[in-house]
Parts: C-alpha cells; sequence; structure tokens
C-alpha cells in the first residue's frame, strides 16, 4: 500500500501529537463528518526514524520523525492485535490478525498485495527481532520465523502452555526467554533450542510477574509483576544481580521497558515503567530513585508506551486513543533536584507479624487485581454471586471511611422529608424500607440538593440489596455511581438531564434513523424511552441475574458513557417488539417500566457496537470524563453538585417549591378553620332550633292542660246539675256548696296527669334528636 498524502504532525509544548479526529472522514448517503478511531497499536523501525501505528479499525498511519515530522495513512487491513517492522526489509510491515495470522503488508505495493505467516491458532501479542530471525507469541504458542523466507524456523516446546503465556522475546544476544502466568521464566539459547533453563520469580521474592525486558547488552534481564517488587538477574548465570521495593504506588506494573543513553554501554540504567493506573514512571536502577520528569513525576493517562532504539524519543498512547511523541532528553531531568526513595534489600532479615499481615493484604489485593479479575469475567461472562461484592468494592476501591460516614448518618434524620419521597417507592419489607430511608438520609445530608429528587429511590435500592445491609459500602457505592455515572445529570435538576438525553438522541439517529423517526411519529421523546431506564439504572427493565452482569461490565472497565449506550441498545434490540406493538404513549411508558427479554449478552455487544463506531462528535466522551473518580480514605466524602447545575434555575424552582409548600400549609389552615365556623354555626343553629322546640311543646302542653282542665269544670258543672234536679226529685245526697265541687274536679283532673301524655313522647323524640346532631357534629371533627 502506498502513501496517499502526507500531513504535519501537531507540535505541543513537549513534542507532538497525532489525533485521527482531525482528518478522519467517513462518506455517506448523507453526508461527510470528523471520525475518531482511538490507536491501539505502535512501534519502531530498527532505525528509530519511522514509526507505525494503526487504530481500532485497522487503519495503519507511517509516521516519519527527523526534520519533516510528518504522517500519512496507508490504508486498512483487518482489526490488528499487534503491529511491527519487518527488521530484513524495512518497507515491510507485519501485522497480527485476530486468527492468529500475520501479514507482510508493503508499504510500496498496492492494499492487497501481502503475504501471511501462518503457524498460531491465537493471536499474537509479542513481537521480538534477532538479526534475521522474529519471534512472535500468543497465549499457547512461540514460534521463530525467517522473514528473508516468511519460513518457519523453530516453535518450542512449552513447558506450561497450559498456564498460559505472558509474554516471549529475544535479546541481544540470542537468548530465547518465555514467562508465563505463574510466574516462570523458561530460557532457551538460540544455538541449542533443545536445553532449557527455568527460572522461579516466586522462589525470588517476585509473585504475580508480568512482565520483563531485556538491556541493549543483553547481559541482564528486569522482572516485573504485579507486587511492587523489581528483579534484575544475570544472564549468565541467573543470579539476583538487585532486588528493589517500590513505593506502593508504583505497585501493579503493566508494561516494562528500558532507555538507552549515550555513554551507557548498553547497561541500560533507566527503566520505564508503566503502572496499571495509566502513570508512566521512569526508574535510575543504578541509584535506586525516580528521574523526575520535566512535567512532573509521572505522567498520566497511558495507555501504552514504546521507546525508540536509540532511546532518542519516547512515544505513548493516552487512554483517549491519541499518540504523544516526546524527546526523551526534554522529558527527563537527568540531574533531579529531589528523589522518591527506593529500598533496596539484598539480604533476609526476620519478619514480624506486622510484616505478615501485610503480607496478607497484599496477597488479598493481587489476588483480586483488575487484571485477573478481567480474565475472569471474559471467561465466565459475570463474577461469582459470593463474591461480587467483595468484587466490587475494590474495583472501585470503595475505602470504607468509617468516620466520614459516621459524620452524616449522625445527624438528624427529616422524617418528614423521607416519608415525602418514598411515598412513590413502598416496600413491604419494613428492615429494606428503613436501610433504604437511612441511605437516603445520609445522601440528604451529603448533598441537600438531592432532596428534591424523586428518582433516587429507584437508582439506588438495586445496589443496597447487592451490598445486603452493609451500611458503608453501600453508601460509598451510591456516590461512586453519582460522582462518575451521573456525570452532568443534574444540569436541569430537577428536570431530566435534557443535554445528555439530547446527545443520545443524536446518536440514534446515527445508528438506527428508521427507530428514531418511529419514535418521532408516535411523538415519543427521550424522557419516556431513555430516562426510564437511566432513572433506575437498567434494573426495571432486566432480570436480577442479568443486571448484576451488566454491572459486572461496567464496573469493570470503568468507561461511564457505556451506561449511557446500553439504554440506547436495549431499545436497538426491542426494535421489532417497539414498531409492531407499542401504539400510544401509555404502551410506551408500561414497556419501559417492566421487565422485557433481552438478553445481556447481546445488549453489551450492541452497547459496545454503539461506543466503539460513534463519531468522536457525538460521542459522551467529547463532554464526560473517563477518569475515575476515587473516593478518599481519609477525611470527608467529595462535594457534589457544588457548581454543575444552572443555579438560577435550581434556586427558582426551589423557591416555588417552598411557596408550593407554604401555600398548601396555609390552605390546610383554612380549611381547619371553615371547619371550626361551620362547626360553631351549626351548634348554635341547633342550639336556638332546640330552645325554640322546648317553648312550643311547653305551650302545647300547658294549652292542652287549660282545654282538659276546663272541659272537666264543664261536665262537672253539667253533671251536678243533673245530680241537683236529680236529687230534688227523689230527695238523694248532694254537695252543698261550691268547695267541694272544686275539691272533686281537681282530685279528678291530678289523676289524669298521672297518666302517659303525648308530651312525654315528643320529649323523648328530642332527646334522640340532639343525640343524633352531636354525632354529626363529632363526624365533622373527625373529618
Amino acid at each position: 500500500m502506498e502513501a496517499k498524502k502526507w500531513i504535519s504532525l501537531k507540535k505541543t509544548s513537549l513534542g507532538y501529537t497525532l489525533d485521527t479526529s482531525v482528518d478522519e472522514m467517513i462518506s455517506t448517503s448523507h453526508s461527510c463528518r470528523n471520525v475518531k478511531y482511538p490507536l491501539t497499536h505502535v512501534a519502531f523501525d530498527c532505525s528509530g526514524e519511522r514509526l507505525v501505528t494503526a487504530d481500532s479499525k485497522g487503519l495503519l498511519i507511517l509516521i516519519e520523525l527527523g526534520q519533516s515530522m510528518r504522517y500519512c495513512r496507508l490504508g486498512k487491513v483487518q482489526s490488528c492485535t499487534i503491529v511491527a517492522f519487518n527488521p530484513a526489509d524495512s518497507m515491510e510491515i507485519l501485522v497480527g490478525a485476530n486468527n492468529g495470522d500475520i501479514q507482510i503488508v508493503k508499504l510500496n505495493g498496492k492494499a492487497k498485495d501481502y503475504c501471511s505467516l501462518i503457524g498460531h491458532k491465537f493471536a499474537v501479542r509479542h513481537i521480538s527481532h534477532y538479526k534475521s530471525y522474529t519471534l512472535t507469541s500468543s497465549l499457547k504458542e512461540v514460534i521463530i520465523w525467517d522473514l528473508s523466507s516468511s519460513s518457519k524456523i523453530h516453535q518450542l516446546r512449552l513447558a506450561a502452555a497450559a498456564i498460559g503465556v505472558l509474554k516471549g522475546g529475544f535479546s541481544s544476544q540470542g537468548l530465547v526467554a518465555v514467562l508465563y502466568r505463574d510466574s516462570t521464566l523458561q530460557v532457551w539459547k538460540l544455538k541449542k533450542l533443545e536445553e532449557d533453563i527455568k527460572i522461579d520469580a516466586k522462589a525470588l521474592g517476585l509473585r504475580d510477574a508480568k512482565d520483563y525486558e531485556f538491556t541493549r547488552d543483553g547481559r541482564t534481564i528486569i522482572l516485573s509483576g504485579i507486587s511492587n517488587i523489581i528483579l534484575i538477574l544475570n544472564t549468565l548465570n541467573w543470579n539476583s544481580v538487585k532486588r528493589l521495593v517500590l513505593p506502593d504506588s508504583l505497585a501493579n506494573i503493566k508494561e516494562l521497558s528500558v532507555l538507552p543513553q549515550p555513554l551507557d554501554g548498553g547497561a541500560n540504567k533507566i527503566a520505564a515503567i508503566l503502572s496499571s493506573n495509566h502513570r508512566l514512571y521512569f526508574l535510575d536502577l543504578d541509584t535506586s530513585c525516580l528521574v523526575p520528569l520535566s512535567c512532573g513525576t509521572f505522567l498520566t493517562r497511558v495507555q501504552q508506551m514504546r521507546i525508540s532504539p536509540s532511546g532518542v524519543h519516547v512515544v505513548y498512547i493516552d487512554i483517549l486513543g491519541c499518540l504523544r511523541l516526546e524527546l526523551a532528553d526534554t522529558l527527563l531531568v537527568l540531574k533531579p533536584q529531589s528523589k522518591v526513595k527506593v529500598k533496596m534489600t539484598c539480604q533476609p532479615r526476620v519478619h514480624d507479624v506486622n510484616d505478615h499481615l501485610s503480607c496478607v493484604r497484599q496477597d488479598i489485593k493481587q489476588e483480586l487485581n483488575l487484571e485477573r479479575l478481567m480474565l475472569i469475567l471474559n471467561k465466565f461472562g459475570k463474577y461469582p454471586g459470593k463474591y461480587r461484592t467483595l468484587i466490587w468494592a475494590t474495583i472501585l476501591e470503595l475505602p470504607r471511611n468509617r468516620p466520614a460516614y459516621a459524620a452524616l448518618s449522625n445527624k438528624i434524620a427529616c422524617h418528614e422529608l423521607t416519608g415525602r419521597i418514598l411515598n412513590d417507592y413502598p416496600l413491604e419489607n419494613r428492615s429494606k424500607a428503613t436501610f433504604l430511608a437511612t441511605i437516603f438520609n445520609c445522601l440528604v445530608h451529603w448533598c441537600p440538593m438531592l432532596r428534591q429528587c424523586t428518582f433516587l429511590p429507584r437508582l439506588i435500592f438495586p445496589f443496597l440489596i447487592v451490598m445486603q445491609g452493609n451500611h458503608i459500602l453501600a453508601f460509598e457505592i451510591i456516590i461512586f455511581i453519582l460522582l462518575n455515572y451521573c456525570q452532568q445529570w443534574f444540569e436541569y435538576h430537577p428536570l431530566p438531564p435534557l443535554s445528555v438525553l439530547a446527545m443520545l438522541e443524536n446518536i440514534l439517529s446515527e445508528h438506527d434513523p428508521q427507530l428514531l423517526d418511529f419514535f418521532c411519529k408516535k411523538r415519543v421523546t427521550t424522557t419516556e424511552y431513555v430516562w426510564p431506564l437511566l432513572e433506575s439504572m437498567m434494573s426495571e427493565v432486566l432480570c436480577g441475574d442479568e443486571w448484576l452482569i451488566l454491572w459486572d461490565h461496567l464496573f469493570t472497565f470503568a468507561h461511564p458513557p457505556l451506561l449511557l449506550m446500553c439504554s440506547l441498545a436495549y431499545s436497538i434490540c426491542s426494535r421489532q417488539i417497539i414498531m409492531s406493538r407499542l401504539q400510544s404513549i401509555e404502551d410506551f411508558r408500561c414497556f419501559y417500566h417492566a421487565q422485557g427479554h433481552v438478553q445481556v449478552e447481546d445488549l453489551l455487544k450492541v452497547a459496545y457496537r454503539l461506543d466503539q463506531n460513534t463519531p468522536h462528535h457525538l460521542h459522551p466522551t467529547k463532554y464526560f470524563s473517563n477518569e475515575k473518580s476515587p473516593l478518599p480514605r481519609t477525611g470527608p466524602y467529595p462535594v457534589f453538585l457544588h457548581d454543575q447545575y444552572p443555579k438560577f434555575l435550581t434556586e427558582d424552582s426551589r423557591i416555588k417549591l417552598q411557596k408550593l409548600y407554604q401555600q398548601e400549609d396555609q390552605a390546610t389552615i383554612l380549611r381547619q378553620q371553615e371547619r371550626a365556623k361551620l362547626r360553631s354555626l351549626a351548634e348554635k343553629k341547633f342550639n336556638m332550633g332546640k330552645e325554640k322546640f322546648l317553648k312550643e311543646i311547653d305551650a302545647n302542653q300547658i294549652h292542652e292542660s287549660r282545654r282538659c282542665h276546663e272541659e272537666n269544670i264543664s261536665k262537672n258543672k253539667l253533671k251536678t246539675e243533673n245530680n241537683y234536679k236529680r236529687d230534688e226529685s227523689s230527695n238523694s245526697p248532694c254537695y252543698h256548696n261550691e268547695k267541694e265541687l272544686d275539691l272533686g274536679i281537681d282530685k279528678e283532673f291530678m289523676d289524669r296527669r298521672k297518666q302517659p301524655t303525648n308530651c312525654q313522647t315528643l320529649r323523648d323524640k328530642v332527646q334522640k334528636l340532639e343525640s343524633d346532631v352531636q354525632m354529626l357534629l363529632g363526624s365533622m371533627d373527625s373529618r
């Protein structure tokens, strides 16, 4: 393949940089747009004047150093696992394929003009050269080739192939060294491949060795691993020359290289160390101290690094996939003013109890290192449920900061606020409800702005179930998620994150415009098909086991935008059901709040594809920080939502909510006062009616009594007259005076009064009516 166009590298303060998002163009049926694919591999040629790099899509880029400092795109090959120059022909590039083949690409030929080295069954991870020979190593094979004839010379018989090969390589003296995953180093001489030597690094004090590097003269080999120990061995008799104990910040070394210097005779006293936290250090092996850099003690955000054979240039790829090229003389301060001391131990000593405890802690840390956990995840697809809590806490580096948590949990709980927020999230299990209320109160004390976050219970509850009552870990994992995975979610708080939702809508238009058109036709926005998934962290649409597997991957790869891609991937995986079954807005709301039938493996595949193929100008990494924000081990927890939101909008919302609460309280008071007034009026009206009614009864009673009295008098008079007339005729006794007559009449009237009358019945009815009214008034008070 031929170079099409040369472009100058962009100059920086310390060197040069290459960002492929500037000029890469992809033509589609609609438009042309800038696209960035991260660079993944880089290699120098033997002269150190050229280097080749490849991105994630297999695009090869050739860079010329010296006066020009330029680069060009060569063309695309299939996705590669490693690139290197052919030492026998500087116009050829070796490209490792995923199927184990090694393509030999000619720079001055056509794109399809290449041949392949076939022999590996697994992808090649390391390539090393010695004279006209080339050694390639994969997970299970180590092969020596003669590139002048493109033929295989020898395939090594590995002693621990079943365990797996970490690295294989040549020394400048023709030694072949293979490092296995069990920290065993197997060595051959090129002329005597039937004889080998095995060195157990664990016996020398180095557990879990991960990388090695020969010095340029081939007289020593440097071994490093997960622990903070570096071994330097003599390749003549394989004795230990030096054993360095590095600071704890230099533990878990990912990659090791040496930096040649003028007049060092190939001894290479400076080693470049790349740790698993993406920091690049330079260590002086002679003085046992770190070499200060012009930008500080170390470089950050480094994913992969290479040093030119002459030691003039240092090139590295950062975690965003950009290439940085710097001069070693400019980068390193060879006369350090301050040194970070490193212990050097040569003689054994007696260990005390603290040493043994430290060793145990170190062993646990080594067993749960991220690289080993990723191997478990890639092989089994998930972590064992029994140890998931411990694994998550280790990956996220949760500090278990008891003083900081106690300072929040000991504050007075706001039961009214908790009841108002948790009213929409009722739980039958009282212990779980108490656990949720406790964590929610701590979150509100940690960040008062969260008191208006109505979706927070749905977000935090699934993680509380995983932590099984461990309050400190539960609280720390929640604030870790809020700090890292919920970036820019609170710009419009308490409204949904409109900018994030708009970003995801743009990504969906890029990858599935037909589905987006369907959403638009149905008047469904991202607040219906994305936001419900995010505010519940996908827990409502995935079953328990699959939700745990999803977060195994999200926590392990520590890539916050991947969560956003998963929310879109769920709709893409369910597009057939969405476009054929869902019609109304209510259908969409029910669908995105109910458990679906999407497999988490399919969901992750689509999410990774979206993450890798989304253009840079649309990708969330353009706006999000991809660096993990760890929690402090001492002191208070970091401040949240200090200035990451429009305060004027939030303050207005808070004031309006306070006014609404005040208006609601005032309305309640007015309703109570109105009820009291109505009750008083009802009582007054009842009492007046009662008195009037009683007076009418008394008047009727008197009137009736008088009428009865007058009637009796008239009857008695008539009777007396009749008796008098009859007495006159019959000479019978009679009443001789009026006094006796009146006494007889009164006696008869009193006898009548003693009998039950209608008045007593009326009185009984009045008493019953009074009791009914009292019951009515009592019911009004209870309301």
